[in-house]
């Protein structure tokens, strides 16, 4: 039973650390992503396979959307990206296009939330 508690202490310090290394490449990626546009796409490259590598789960709200799977480039509106709103079935669609690697990401629009 001591062993449970002690792997599972390690496990939590291990995210913990994971997490704020995930972090702090997603900032440094973030900060360069107009100015220097490769290392930018190197440190998302490392972001992303350490996630996989630990299997941890990026936040897709904050992270996941605003970089291409493909080329790992950060999404900036009209310098790295292509926005555009389409309806396909009465469903709208939200489209992403990666302008350095013509990559196309799909996602669905949410509807507009009514305040009362």
């Amino acid at each position: 039973m001591t062993k449970k508690k002690a792997t599972k202490k390690a496990i939590t310090v291990r995210e913990e650390i994971a997490q704020s290394r995930l972090e702090y490449l997603w900032n440094v990626s973030l900060s360069y992503g107009t100015t220097f546009p490769g290392i930018s796409r190197y440190y998302v490259s490392i972001m992303w396979e350490m996630g996989k590598r630990l299997n941890y789960r990026l936040d897709s709200q904050t992270v996941k959307r605003y970089f291409c799977k493909k080329c790992c480039t950060i999404w900036i509106p009209g310098k790295t990206v292509q926005i555009r709103q389409t309806r396909h079935k009465k469903r709208k669609r939200v489209i992403y296009t990666c302008l350095y690697c013509e990559h196309c990401k799909r996602y669905k629009s949410c509807k507009p939330i009514k305040s009362s």
